[in-house]
């Protein structure tokens, strides 16, 4: 190698450094800026919800004493307090931010607003969240429509029936110049963790890769790259958690100090009456009122000149220390002061003259919970982003092979790889809010429970991946793979867009069809892309490189997506996906429109057909007994409990978005790295069965545990357990069955096909079964219940089984299953 190879192979890592770097760093700015941008949103709205709920009790007191809403006087005085009060939590005018007050009857008839709107109607977008929200009892809610932010207060007469609605407004404005300033200050910290990174990488490759060096160190590059891209992200993280920090303290800071000021008109209005300090009555149930719905805040106290507290509220209830009446909580009165920047505090007067102050606190706990989610966001893309480099220097690797510029790539399953990554990770990126965006549509449906109507989309999903898997085949071994996988990913990119505008449960779940379909073809044709092209010393290699892509693809698309729909919604994700699995198609014809060829017709004619294949192959007791005691049911666990049930149990107990799609990472870091062990230990051991065995015992007994426990950390243990669980079955389950003199009579493709249509007839039947399950007896049960199932079945399997050792040339057999059996290794 000259000089001028040594600086194109650095200059070649340093450009994909670059890229990865970009893409991570760009990435975590934009779930940083998006966090803050929601984190705005919330608060601010939350801080409106002070001021509103403030005006809604004087409003509900006075119908409460006989006012009629119709006929309301001193309604401009109370419109007028609360604007007084709105105004200085914006920057701007009236004008620019769409800033008003209003009054509306039930029906969306504006009566009183602060501007002239009288007799006009509230948007339709407001009326429809009033509708749904009139069941819940709630006390606001918000809304945006078009470019202004509707923030609604339901106002109930004394019988508790909503008589009229209370509306603040703000406009997106405001919200956009917070979301500037965060996004200027993510990408300066950004574009630093940058800089530092391309200059340590051009400073460590100068004396790791001398200029006459004839070979690069693949290890040493791959150390290098990840060592940078680790200390960039940390660096971004430390600095990124420090600007939420400070914009989370700021913001909730402002929040205290209005309802610190509202407090304070209250208590100097009280006091100017006459009343005396220790007479305040219910002032603590009025904080309490106050901090209700606002967990930011954890506590708030009256205290007197010297320190002395009287009034005292937190979240779990209310003090009064003049009459020493316990209500509902044991309060530490040492915690009213904590550290100055989580507290606020507000003198009061009487005159002209201090008498007391208003304390209240944030809460540290729970700006230390926002800060772990953070962190984890942080562990999460740097767990992407390596994944993501491995898929992008396998493209640098394979070029900085070529002895020369003009020379063809050494191995084609080097390409594949990156393609199935891309394919994967846009078909993941909604797999872990599937259940829950389907419950958002949801609609009773041919009277079906609710809880199986939200497994239909996955069911049928996978019912259109099987009803394509032997046209698909057949397709390609005429036409070639690139034919079904191009038509594939077209049809599976208008299931996805379709997916993102459906408005209804039955159009989701056709939309769901054909996604499955076009997600069918193409994997399919990802197969026959490593067959096709493979010798036969490559092919087990190529396959097992194929599915380290699938998997790397699925943890991260899986991730990604759970935490854009935390930020941005269900829908847009789809959009995304759609663009990426776009972009998945050109990458293809790029790199491997070479491999573009129509399949030579066999000179040895058509094969031979085995009649009846099928009744030869489920009469013989071994295969049977496998198929519907092992593969099936792995494959009902795995997408019933993985891709149906914890997402919505997840969601049930209040997991963030972001944490379930991290939990759905732990199944797919087990096939890569856990099964790929497992694997080699199967082809070393004569008896398969065993494995069969500990397959079902693993997947049993992580359903099992929710009997005993449940919550967030069961799960995680079950989708671990889960993990195992396919580990072993899919290194062992085929290969027993190939492995019996039937298979090598009927023929290895017959069988092989037969085991994938078991395998999708299990993941069709999953969401059904566990919705119904979960419908009869409830989530934790079913699943419990499904585990004790699940041992019996593996019961019976040892009883129905018996190993076979019929092959005398293992060494060649080993060599054909690999190339047929995508599933064996990773």
């Amino acid at each position: 190698m000259n000089v001028s190879d040594g600086f194109r192979i650095k200059a070649r890592i340093v450009i994909a450094t670059i890229f990865l770097l970009i893409l991570a760093l760009g990435f975590s700015t934009m779930l940083s800026s998006s966090s803050l941008e929601k984190l705005y949103i919330n608060s601010l709205v939350s801080g409106y919800e002070v001021v509103g709920k403030d005006f809604k009790l004087k409003l509900e007191k006075s119908l409460r004493f006989g006012k009629n809403i119709k006929k309301f006087v001193g309604m401009d005085v109370m419109m007028d307090d609360t604007l007084k009060h709105i105004a200085k939590k914006t920057v701007s005018t009236d004008n620019e931010f769409k800033r008003y007050v209003a009054v509306a009857l039930p029906d969306g008839k504006i009566l009183y607003s602060s501007k002239k709107m009288t007799d006009s109607y509230l948007p339709k977008e407001v009326n429809l969240l009033l509708a749904k929200d009139s069941q819940k009892k709630i006390s606001s809610d918000f809304v945006k429509c078009k470019s202004t932010y509707y923030v609604v207060f339901p106002i109930r007469n004394r019988d508790a029936s909503q008589v009229a609605t209370f509306i603040m407004t703000f406009g997106e404005q405001q919200i956009k110049k917070l979301r500037y300033k965060a996004i200027i200050q993510n990408l300066k910290i950004g574009g630093l963790s940058l800089g530092c990174g391309i200059l340590l990488l051009i400073i460590i490759l100068h004396f790791t890769l001398p200029a006459g060096q004839s070979t690069f160190p693949k290890r040493k590059i791959l150390v290098i790259l990840f060592t940078i891209i680790i200390l960039c992200q940390l660096v971004f993280s430390y600095f990124g958690a420090n600007n939420f920090r400070s914009s989370y303290l700021n913001i909730n800071r402002g929040k205290a100090i209005t309802i610190n000021e509202i407090l304070k008109e209250k208590i100097e209005y009280l006091l100017s009456k006459g009343l005396g300090f220790k007479r305040l009555y219910k002032m603590e149930v009025m904080m309490g009122e106050i901090l209700a719905g606002m967990p930011e805040l954890s506590n708030m106290a009256v205290v007197n000149q010297d320190g002395k507290v009287f009034y005292l509220a937190d979240q779990s209830g209310a003090f009064n220390f003049v009459r020493g009446k316990l209500k509902g909580t044991k309060i530490n009165v040492a915690d009213v002061i904590i550290a100055q920047e989580f507290n606020i505090s507000t003198n009061f007067y009487k005159g002209e003259e201090v008498i007391g102050r208003i304390s209240t606190n944030i809460s540290r706990d729970l700006v230390l919970a926002k800060l772990r989610d953070n962190l984890y966001d942080a562990i999460t893309i740097l767990v992407i982003s390596i994944l993501f480099s491995v898929e992008l220097l396998i493209i640098l690797f394979q070029f900085l092979n070529k002895k020369k510029d003009n020379e063809e790539i050494t191995s084609a399953y080097g390409l594949i790889r990156p393609v199935a990554f891309l394919f994967l990770f846009a078909v993941a990126l909604s797999v872990s809010f599937l259940p829950l965006h389907m419950a958002s549509l949801y609609k009773p449906m041919f009277g079906l429970s609710k809880d199986i109507v939200l497994g239909l989309p996955i069911s049928v999903e996978m019912l259109c991946v099987l009803i394509v898997l032997f046209p698909s085949a057949g397709w390609m071994d005429r036409r070639g793979w690139h034919e079904p996988f191009f038509v594939g990913g077209f049809i599976a990119v208008i299931g996805l867009f379709l997916s993102g505008i459906a408005t209804g449960p039955l159009e989701f779940i056709f939309y769901r069809g054909i996604m499955g379909a076009g997600y069918g073809f193409s994997w399919i044709a990802l197969q026959g892309f490593v067959v096709s092209n493979c010798t036969a010393n490559e092919r087990a290699t190529g396959m097992s490189t194929l599915v380290a892509g699938i998997f790397a693809g699925s943890i991260c698309g899986s991730a990604v997506g759970a935490m854009l729909a935390e930020r941005i919604g269900y829908r847009p994700v789809f959009f995304i996906a759609a663009g990426i699995m776009v972009f998945s198609l050109f990458f293809t014809l790029l790199f491997l429109k070479n491999y573009f060829i129509k399949p030579k017709v066999p000179a040895s004619g058509p094969q031979k057909h085995v009649k009846g294949a099928f009744f030869k192959i489920m009469l013989n007791r071994n295969i049977f007994f496998t198929f519907i005691f092992s593969i099936i049911p792995t494959s009902i666990c795995v997408v019933g409990v993985l891709y149906y049930m914890s997402p919505i149990y997840l969601n049930r107990i209040g997991t963030t978005q972001s944490n379930i799609g991290r939990a759905f990472m732990v199944y797919g870091l087990c096939m890569i790295y856990i099964a790929p062990l497992i694997s080699r230990l199967v082809d070393k051991t004569a008896n398969k069965r065993i494995f069969i065995v500990i397959s079902g015992l693993c997947s049993g007994l992580g359903l099992i545990v929710f009997y005993y426990f449940n919550g967030f950390f069961t799960m995680l243990f079950m989708i671990f357990m889960l993990g195992i669980a396919s580990s072993f079955g899919t290194a062992s389950q085929l290969v027993f069955v190939l492995d019996l003199k039937i298979s090598n009579e009927i023929g290895l493709g017959k069988v092989m096909s037969f085991q994938r249509t078991a395998d999708k007839i299990g993941q069709m039947m999953g969401p059904i079964i566990f919705g119904l399950v979960a419908g009869i007896v409830g989530v934790e049960s079913g699943i419990a219940a499904t585990g004790f199932i699940y041992l019996l079945f593996t019961l019976l399997l040892i009883v129905g089984t018996k190993q076979e050792y019929t092959i005398n040339n293992k060494d060649q057999m080993v060599i054909e299953r690999d190339a047929l059996d995508w599933d064996n290794e990773v």
